[in-house]
């Protein structure tokens, strides 16, 4: 019986592969420098969908709790399935696998997993903030690689939750402690919004990075090999 818990190229039984928080930090900020401008292009597919849609729904739902019940949903199914295929251009890029910003685009059907994915983490770190706050700190950063393992590893919605919480315990602290450093330096470079042009793409070979690292990556067979 095949062991959901292994990843290729990493044996979750002993743990993800050796990485510090300095080398994630390094790797992701040299893949950004050759990969920024196609991370941007994903960004402006994104945008091209989401925006839209929202105005659209503006124009055309009423104000009111029920219209506002219908944009959350019709924007997130949208919004999760974008998100998901951004980060997987963040995975296969920082792989050395040739990604192009359509990427964005390729998860679209697997909206319906990812929705309900995001509801039930949603409430469970909500719940976990709510009972003792450390709970939720927890989940919301054990669960950060359940959207990626749904559409690389067609995993179902609780098999991806548990997947990315018990790899990710393994390593907790360094994961807490690159989302928060990441965190600092967006703050940083918001303040000049030109250093955005580089921290925002970054943020997309981060994710990557780190899931390499605690998953490994297989690319597809009808993608180039990285080296």
């Amino acid at each position: 019986m095949t062991d959901i818990y292994k990843a290729p190229g990493a044996d979750l039984s002993s743990g993800p592969s050796d990485f510090t928080i300095s080398n994630a930090l390094g790797e992701a900020w040299a893949k950004t420098r050759g990969n920024k401008k196609t991370i941007w292009a994903g960004f402006m597919l994104y945008l091209l969908v989401v925006i839209p849609i929202s105005f659209v729904l503006k124009l055309c739902l009423d104000e009111g709790m029920f219209a506002h019940g219908i944009r959350f949903i019709v924007v997130n199914s949208v919004d999760v399935a974008l998100v998901a295929g951004l980060w997987m251009l963040g995975v296969k890029l920082t792989a050395g696998v040739k990604a192009n910003a359509q990427e964005v685009y390729a998860y679209i059907e697997h909206f319906p997993r990812l929705l309900g994915a995001y509801f039930l983490i949603s409430a469970l770190v909500a719940a976990g903030f709510f009972l003792l706050v450390l709970p939720g700190i927890y989940l919301a950063v054990s669960y950060l690689f359940a959207s990626i393992l749904m559409v690389d590893r067609k995993l179902g919605i609780w098999e991806a939750l548990e997947t990315s919480r018990k790899a990710v315990t393994r390593c907790w602290f360094r994961v807490f402690f690159i989302a928060l450093i990441y965190g600092l330096i967006m703050i940083l470079s918001s303040v000049t919004i030109v250093g955005l042009i580089w921290t925002l793409p970054m943020g997309v070979t981060l994710k990557g990075v780190v899931y390499r690292h605690v998953f490994g990556y297989v690319p597809a067979a009808d993608e180039p090999q990285p080296a």
